[in-house]
């Protein structure tokens, strides 16, 4: 399973997991839910809320209690970020507002350097 989503270009739906696994051996939605419950709990991958999709961890061993995505409208590439002037700026506001802060998931949606078409040029 963890090498599928791995091997992935993009951020894989837990459905299109089952696919790519029937390809291989006999499968159920269960089962998929199961292996990727069992790779969230290790750090390996990541669930993207707004595409209901998983994508692999950059690196596991980062802090995981915020995290950051720039997620491409166009053709949904997903880089990860770990910001910790994001993740301090975050933490600082939820204690401002009297709030204890276990985990939380930025998602930013936008256009990636290829999808943008040199607006990034130098």
């Amino acid at each position: 399973m963890l090498a599928l989503v791995l091997q992935a270009e993009r951020p894989l739906t837990a459905y299109q997991l089952l696919e790519r696994l029937q390809t291989a051996r006999r499968a159920a939605p269960p089962t998929i839910y199961r292996a990727l419950d069992f790779l969230l709990a290790r750090r390996l991958v990541h669930r993207i809320e707004r595409l209901g999709a998983f994508v692999a961890c950059a690196e596991p061993d980062h802090e995981h209690t915020l995290v950051q995505f720039l997620i491409c409208r166009q053709c949904r590439a997903v880089t990860e970020l770990d910001d910790h002037h994001v993740a301090e700026a975050v933490a600082t506001a939820a204690e401002g507002a009297r709030f204890r802060m276990e985990h939380a998931v930025i998602e930013i949606d936008g256009l990636c350097a290829a999808c943008a078409g040199g607006v990034f040029a130098d």
